[in-house]
């Protein structure tokens, strides 16, 4: 092996980089662990609080050194430790649709009662049902149809925009109108991460889902749904409102400081006022020199907390993110707030500021008449833009032909003063105004990034038009569920993580134990590049580690047996090794690069936690076969020029299917029929009974609900019927199954599945609890029953999909599996340059997707566990092609070999002397991944025993097939073809 120097080094820095990225998960447990023991020291209704107070306190503060080289905060080690998934840590997955609709009519403004228009309104709806993402395009070509060509300009031209003319072409209408949903949906966008991040989550994750107008939001740890659901939901407030001077504000908040401490001692209102009158001369000293903060939370209790060091202009204080609830609980006093100015607002900045060390600014507002001076209403546009010198970011901000006067007025009566933008209660920007504004033009300058200045520019958008979020997908899961859920995974990970390395040490003896700990550092690898990919581990990338130890095996398989057959042949130890790596390199990349092939479609069309299993699987195969060719490599050849050999077998394994001579070809016959028995089988099973297709493509509500006693499906069911009564009787059907012990159910409904309102889903939550309460041995509460806060019993986990969504779902389905069909088939003719390998392996896989359907559509019924056809379903499809291709390529691999070696032999015994000679590794692989499943399949939870089934069945059936189906194909097609040449 050259450059053997170059590679240790490699090696070892990219341990370092490893240990680097796991390091901070240790630091933040170790810190956690810190805040549970400080909480601990408190009343136990206070410990929730406590912990979290401890947390927030200590978000800037150096908690870690690595190496000595850099410091880091607590709140960054959180942003770079391992990111558990819901399943795992609990949660809230929901999926927003933007209401395009309500922004096309709030555009069209006085033309949105046009008949033409309104039937436009309705069919771009029903196409947007149909499960099309183009709203704006369906209303154009809807309109278009309904108003027998009327220009779209006639509806959307108004005096307030100069974007839109009477002569404008419907297709610059159509482009406006675009531009108009973007800026929408990037203000919702904005509102929403403004709106988690004061909600308290940490590590959120919020996506805008490309070329559509949905968002994705992740919020671990939740464990108030319906609170989360509001405040989705909820429309944005833009206001503007004039300010007060902090040096009228700063005496005030003087006295309420020693008001708070004196109090608290028991003196009178007039002491406090004493104190307080050299406490403000030293507010404004600081304030003026720009000191340290030097007050003490004994004697300052507010300042302490509300640093007045950085006040100026409307700011009056500045605190970290965790002393705002305290402060908030001082100012919110009656006796305080009778020392404040009726028309006196104070609001906190949307986020810390970078020159006052990230600490939140407080705002003195004024309020007008008990108002904000104006609304987001009066906007017309906002666009950032450079500077004219182009030293800054800068906002054009255009007023309407109402708004323009009104802000003429506001901004003439404040020159010099700032104006504070508001969105939802937080302070975005407050700009001083430089002279009196007419004609409704104004530029917002400030020290802006063209990031922050497109964000503002974005905020102040979002009071110009209405454009609601709507939940079209929820799904919940309860803490406890996720603690279970994490304990079966480690579990049934470290059995089959041990089974494989026994394996392994047992049948390759000493050559087995140095692939033991190359897997070993695959894992550590495998999970310091996840980390440092910012990937989210989730249930499914459990199982996706546990199927690439599986797999990595096989990379080891192929260079061990390869190695077997040199010796065999007489050669010696080093010149075996040399030739046994060099001969394996070809199928092991051929069968390694097909499945990764599959693993990218399916992060392409997956979501959530299949694109973890995809993220798992892509980048556990790149590290095994790292681990296998170079690490491998590197120990056998140490040990070899340490002592002169090194041994590959046990006396038993030594020739383990070695001498296998069978006419596989001459028996395809019989495997077409097996095959097309099973096949028709599976054709009559799926058109009989059809398939238990989950929520994911059919739309409906999923609960999980655990009860304090055992109880029976078919009494649940009988009780929910009942409740759940609906016109429509396919939506009245609920299916109910055991979900892990016999106290908790698995409950699927469509009732009233097409409403995702969160007045239905409060609805259905209560038909559920008043029809199961009976059920349980004490009076449990619908509050104690829907909350996951303490989800001992009641709902611990609920998902809820849409109809559109789910539409999307199956149309990505069918798209990733024949996508990752053709993929595979066009490598595959590549790489064997004749398209008759391409059809055998094709319709081989083809053969084996099919087959695992029907046997599900076959056994539903009949299994104790769920085996629903949802999304991770189509991930375990999608794995058994990648898993199946790759068993399938290593035969292909050694018949290309044979009949470049023995191109006078006659290609059926080449066919069979290939199959034979590769029965050692097909055997080898197939058994160590059924076992790492096998440990999944019993010890890895219900969550995931449907989809390990589907993998089970897909390895058996793959590892058939790629002997008795793919290669007799491809066989018979070569014959006739050579024939016809001939």
């Amino acid at each position: 092996m050259q450059s053997k120097g170059a590679l240790k080094l490699f090696t070892i820095l990219l341990v370092i980089g490893c240990i680097y990225q796991l390091s901070f998960s240790f630091v933040t447990r170790n810190v956690e662990k810190d805040a549970a023991e400080y909480a601990a020291t408190f009343d136990e209704a206070e410990q929730a609080a406590k912990e979290a107070y401890y947390l927030d306190s200590i978000q800037n503060q150096p908690v870690y050194s690595f190496l000595g080289l850099k410091d880091f905060t607590y709140k960054e080690c959180k942003e770079k430790e391992v990111n558990l998934g819901l399943d795992l840590k609990g949660g809230m997955n929901v999926m927003l649709e933007i209401e395009v609709q309500d922004l096309v009519k709030s555009l069209a403004g006085e033309s949105q009662d046009d008949p033409a228009f309104v039937e436009a309104i309705a069919r771009a709806n029903e196409a947007m049902k149909a499960g099309t993402n183009d709203y704006i395009g369906a209303f154009a070509e809807a309109f278009e149809q309904t108003s027998n060509g009327t220009p779209l300009a006639s509806i959307f031209v108004s005096p307030d925009r100069s974007d839109i003319t009477p002569n404008s072409t419907d297709e610059e209408v159509v482009r406006v109108l675009r531009d108009e949903t973007d800026a929408a949906i990037a203000a919702s966008f904005n509102i929403l991460r403004s709106r988690i991040d004061h909600f308290g989550v940490t590590q959120p994750n919020i996506q805008r889902m490309p070329n559509s107008n949905r968002i994705m939001v992740e919020l671990p740890g939740v464990k108030e749904p319906e609170r989360v659901r509001k405040l989705l939901q909820g429309s944005a407030s833009l206001e503007f409102w004039v300010t007060y001077d902090a040096q009228e504000i700063l005496p005030i908040l003087a006295e309420a400081d020693q008001l708070i401490k004196q109090t608290g001692a028991g003196a009178t209102e007039a002491e406090a006022t004493e104190a307080a009158t050299g406490l403000a001369a030293e507010v404004a000293g600081a304030t003026e020199e720009g000191t340290t903060s030097v007050f003490s939370r004994d004697e300052n209790p507010l300042f302490a907390l509300l640093d007045p060091t950085y006040a100026g202009n409307c700011v009056v204080g500045t605190a970290v993110t965790a002393d705002i609830p305290a402060i908030d609980e001082y100012l919110a006093r009656p006796e305080v707030k009778a020392l404040m100015p009726a028309d006196l607002e104070l609001m906190w900045g949307v986020k810390g500021e970078p020159m006052f060390n990230n600490r939140v600014c407080l705002y003195a507002l004024r309020s007008v008449d008990g108002k904000p001076a104006m609304d987001g209403g009066a906007v017309s546009t906002a666009q950032e833009n450079y500077s004219q010198n182009g030293s800054a970011a800068e906002v054009n901000l255009t007023m309407n032909s109402n708004g323009a006067s009104q802000w003429a007025q506001l901004t003439g009566q404040n020159i010099g003063k700032p104006i504070a933008i508001v969105l939802d209660g937080y302070v975005y920007s407050a700009p001083n105004v430089q002279n009196k504004i007419e004609g409704g033009n104004s530029v917002i300058t400030g020290n802006f990034t063209i990031q922050e200045a497109q964000d503002l520019a974005n905020v102040l958008k979002s009071g110009k038009v209405p454009a609601p979020a709507r939940i079209i997908q929820d799904t919940v899961v309860g803490p406890s569920l996720g603690e279970e859920s994490i304990n079966a995974g480690l579990i049934s990970f470290v059995l089959a993580f041990c089974l494989v390395l026994l394996y392994m040490g047992l049948f390759y003896k000493g050559a087995g134990w140095l692939a033991d700990i190359a897997l070993i550092l695959n894992i550590f690898l495998l999970m310091g590049v996840l980390v440092s990919f910012g990937s989210v581990l989730t249930l499914p990338g459990i199982a996706g580690i546990v199927l690439t130890m599986g797999m990595a095996v096989d990379a080891n398989v192929i260079i061990y047996e390869r190695i077997k057959e040199e010796l065999r042949g007489g050669k010696g130890i080093a010149l075996a090794i040399k030739d046994g790596f060099s001969n394996a390199y070809s199928a092991i990349i051929d069968g390694q690069l097909t499945t990764i092939i599959t693993g990218i479609v399916l992060f392409v069309f997956g979501n959530g936690p299949v694109q973890g299993f995809a993220t798992t699987l892509v980048i556990g195969i790149l590290t095994s076969v790292f681990c296998a060719i170079f690490i491998t490599r590197m120990l056998i050849e140490k040990v070899v020029e340490k002592k002169g050999t090194l041994s590959f077998s046990r006396s038993w394994s030594e020739n383990w299917l070695a001498n296998v001579s069978f006419d596989f070809i001459s028996k395809r016959k019989s495997s077409y029929i097996l095959s097309g028995a099973l096949s028709v089988l599976s054709l009559i099973s799926l058109f009989a009974l059809g398939l238990n297709t989950g929520v994911d493509f059919t739309g409906g509500r999923t609960y999980v609900v655990r009860f304090d006693q055992n109880v029976a499906a078919e009494e649940i069911r009988v009780a929910l019927d009942g409740a759940l009564v609906s016109e429509d009787a396919a939506k009245s059907s609920v299916e109910v199954k055991q979900y892990g012990g016999e106290n908790q159910m698995r409950i699927i409904t469509q009732y009233k599945y097409d409403d995702t309102s969160e007045e239905t889903t409060a609805e259905v939550d209560a038909l559920i609890y008043n029809a199961l309460k009976g059920f349980y041995s004490y009076p449990i509460t619908l509050e104690q029953f829907t909350s996951t806060q303490e989800d001992v019993n009641g709902i611990i986990s609920s998902e809820k999909i849409g109809p559109a969504i789910a539409k999307d779902m199956v149309f990505n389905a069918f798209y990733a599996v024949l996508f990752s069909l053709i993929a595979i088939g066009l490598y595959i003719t590549f790489r064997f340059k004749r398209w008759q390998w391409a059809t055998g392996a094709t319709f081989a896989l083809a053969h084996n997707v099919f087959l695992v359907i029907g046997i599900f559509s076959m056994l539903y019924h009949i299994m104790p566990f769920n085996l629903e056809v949802n999304q991770a379903f189509i991930a375990a499809i999608l794995t058994i092609i990648g898993y199946s291709i790759n068993d399938t390529v290593v035969i292909f691999d050694r018949i290309r070999e044979y009949i470049a070696l023995y191109p006078k032999r006659a290609i059926s015994d080449n066919i069979n002397k290939a199959i034979c000679s590769t029965l050692s590794r097909t055997m080898n692989t197939s058994g160590t991944t059924i076992v790492t499943l096998l440990a999944m399949f019993i010890l890895g939870g219900e969550n995931l025993r449907g989809f390990i089934f589907a993998l089970l069945l897909g390895v058996i059936i793959g590892t058939y097939s790629s002997v008795f189906v793919a290669t007799p194909i491809a066989y018979d097609i070569l014959r006739r073809t050579d024939e016809k040449t001939k």
